[in-house]
């Protein structure tokens, strides 16, 4: 559990550490959508989902605690990008607690039980069984904008790979 939170907590600071676009001035808010690398992780990402959510299934509507999700949320000016854990099934959505403070999303913050269609996940991370983290498509790409010290520092919490090798 320390191992998820920590992992948690560095999501975190790298969301909070580098910009995805000169307009926002964050990584939270991508207004115009033209980051190609991004797109292309988000659609890996996405190809993935459905292995990533079988290795995680607990039950008909539970998943391990070491799963979670960056979910899309539309927000006035454009969308918030935000991990939540704590995932269950909700008919044919999910639901999730937001794992982190979310800056644009209004009347909410970090606990917050949102609820999401599977069309707006864009990134899954899973633990291994090292206690690094499978998945993080979104965040292989924002690695590439940190300095080269503070990006070796968050690669010490992924695996080499996105997926598992049995995938």
């Amino acid at each position: 559990m320390r191992k998820l939170l920590a992992l948690i907590a560095i999501c975190a600071c790298l969301a909070s550490a580098s910009a995805i676009t000169a307009d926002s001035g964050n990584m939270y808010v991508y207004p115009d959508g033209h980051d190609s690398a991004m797109l292309d992780a988000i659609e890996e990402a996405r190809g993935t989902l459905p292995k990533a959510l079988a290795a995680a299934s607990t039950g008909a509507r539970s998943f391990a605690p070491s799963l979670t999700l960056k979910v899309t949320f539309e927000v006035e000016s454009g969308a918030e990008h935000i991990w939540l854990d704590t995932i269950r099934r909700r008919g044919k959505g999910f639901s999730g607690r937001l794992a982190n403070e979310p800056r644009y999303i209004q009347n909410a913050r970090l606990g917050t039980v949102m609820r999401f269609d599977e069309g707006a996940i864009m990134d899954w991370s899973l633990l291994a069984s090292d206690g690094r983290a499978f998945g993080h498509y979104s965040t292989r790409v924002l690695l590439q904008k940190l300095p080269a010290a503070q990006a070796a520092e968050y690669r010490k919490i992924l695996t080499r790979t996105p997926t598992p090798p049995n995938w």
